[in-house]
């Protein structure tokens, strides 16, 4: 399944705030695509949704691993670290 899919799938799932089930999914979105930088930024904002900072700042990080250039990813990162 792409992760462009998956992605939309957990979007849909925090949406009606069924936080184990996306927390779930964006974990194997990104253990099947572990080189879409989209991926781990939508499993952030979702850790960010549910308050969960660490795990969303790790997930921000990879994203930016992958792809130095996301720049959504450079900004929550910076949220995080209170720097913006």
């Amino acid at each position: 399944m792409p992760p462009e899919l998956l992605n939309d799938i957990g979007d849909a799932l925090l949406v009606k705030q069924r936080s184990d089930e996306t927390i779930e999914l964006f974990r194997f979105n990104v253990a099947q695509h572990p080189n879409s930088a989209i991926a781990y930024d939508r499993q952030g904002r979702a850790y960010r949704t549910l308050k969960q900072h660490e795990p969303a700042l790790k997930a921000y990080r990879k994203a930016l691993d992958v792809d130095p250039h996301l720049l959504e990813c450079r900004y929550c990162e910076a949220a995080h670290r209170g720097t913006c």
